[in-house]
């Protein structure tokens, strides 16, 4: 074992070191910069993940060299593996998931050095077996979550009753939400609904094993139909002209995340997605179903956006709908977006893909409901206002050109849309043929 010596004098200004006070170890301190002579060497683990020609690096958040582009990594804690340390990091750092290192891929997308792409794309589908994790990967792929140290964070499903989904979100969807948003230092998670059916939430949240969820993974299950509510005017809503009553827990929350199932819908939505999943936040007797509901469901965001969409397309429901007796597609795909709009829209896209070539949903093209149109009219900061080439990450999605492409597939003439941006390998989309 080499016992070094100990700095004499600061090793960047040349000052003749002193005694740390305090300091039983007696640490040498430079009066001048304050550097310190730790004498504790550390194991540490950096991360080099390649993607072509291009090298993974992140922007430093913390001093020192804040702003500075370094390659990921940290010290080993206590008690962990240098290969746990990288899964750690790897998480902390919002590029990549929980699971194993060995085998993972290096995520298409997310803020990249060295050439590579400087923006994240704004929507991500990942194709697994295991949710949980599935949603991690998604979530790794549109950049992370932001820092939710301390922050009190809400996550949305969709449990309209106690039927299993495709009708409700699926449970260990949920699961990889709250994974997800602890790692980025969430105090506080709450899983909150309000059901259709006034006083049952709880009930039905715990036949679907949310509430199971919930505890393993230290979150709290909400009956939001147990809660109060607050009324809010924001402009806008014009639909709303005595005020939109929304629960007072989701008003509260720092960090909300819509976690919707796919779906089409009988009724005069067409379908349920982000959009529609917001019904949710008010009390069931006033969710009204008029001529006007695209244009009251998006105005609903005003009381209180999201922050965030982890749409759950496991098994989409592709006709009939909300409940049971429509037809299910076996899509296996997780969506992740920081956008309700382009969040939809790809939901839209996987319907088209997946669901029969009649009906609402195929007779209609994806920019052209209701609900979407209102809710690009409206304005929100980072959501889509217009149709556009929003870019895609995808992973394990074989078919994901052909789904994509259904944006291309514009049946409204007064929108011009140019060629689709992807961010992935194989070829570029192209719009499927029309029926005949």
């Amino acid at each position: 074992m080499i016992d070094p010596a100990p700095y004499s004098h600061c090793p960047y200004d040349g000052e003749k070191l002193v005694d740390k006070a305090d300091d039983p170890a007696g640490h040498g301190v430079c009066a001048r910069c304050g550097f310190i002579d730790h004498q504790n060497p550390k194991a540490c683990v950096a991360i080099l993940i390649l993607q072509g020609a291009n090298v993974l690096l992140v922007r430093r958040g913390v001093e020192p060299a804040k702003g500075e582009w370094e390659i990921p990594g940290g010290f080993v804690e206590a008690g962990e593996s240098a290969e746990e340390t990288v899964v750690r990091e790897a998480l902390e750092d919002g590029f990549a998931t929980g699971g194993t290192v060995q085998g993972g891929a290096a995520g298409e997308g997310g803020e990249t050095g060295g050439g590579g792409n400087t923006e994240s794309p704004l929507v991500a589908l990942v194709r697994g077996s295991d949710w949980a994790t599935a949603v991690l990967d998604a979530i790794a792929l549109v950049g992370g979550l932001p820092d939710l140290t301390g922050k009190t964070v809400l996550l949305k499903p969709n449990v309209v009753n106690s039927n299993p989904p495709p009708v409700t979100t699926n449970p260990e969807v949920i699961r990889g939400a709250i994974r997800a948003v602890r790692a980025r230092g969430a105090t506080t998670v709450l899983g909150a609904e309000a059901g259709a059916m006034p006083g049952r939430t709880r009930q039905s949240m715990q036949t679907l094993g949310i509430v199971q969820v919930c505890t393993d993974e230290a979150a709290e299950a909400v009956a939001l139909d147990d809660t109060t509510t607050t009324p809010r005017r924001p402009p806008g809503s014009g639909e709303w002209p005595d005020g939109i009553p929304i629960f007072q827990t989701v008003l509260d929350a720092d960090y909300v995340i819509n976690l919707p199932c796919l779906k089409t819908h009988a009724t005069v939505s067409v379908y349920t997605m982000a959009i529609k999943n917001w019904f949710g936040c008010i009390p069931q007797p006033l969710r009204e179903h008029p001529n006007t509901l695209g244009q009251k469901l998006a105005e609903l965001h005003l009381a209180k956006p999201e922050d965030f969409v982890i749409a759950d397309a496991v098994m989409p429901m592709v006709t009939g709908g909300p409940d049971l007796g429509g037809d299910t597609a076996d899509a296996r795909i997780v969506i992740a977006s920081r956008d309700v709009v382009a969040a939809d829209v790809t939901g839209l896209c996987i319907e088209k893909q997946f669901g029969p070539r009649s009906g609402a949903v195929w007779n209609l093209g994806v920019w052209e409901h209701p609900q979407l149109r209102r809710a690009m009219e409206l304005g929100f900061p980072g959501w889509l206002t217009s149709p556009q080439n929003f870019t895609y990450a995808q992973q394990g999605v074989d078919e994901h050109a052909e789904i994509m492409a259904w944006r291309d597939a514009l049946r409204d003439t007064q929108h011009t849309f140019p060629g689709i941006a992807v961010i992935a390998t194989g070829p570029r989309p192209h719009s499927p043929s029309a029926p005949a």
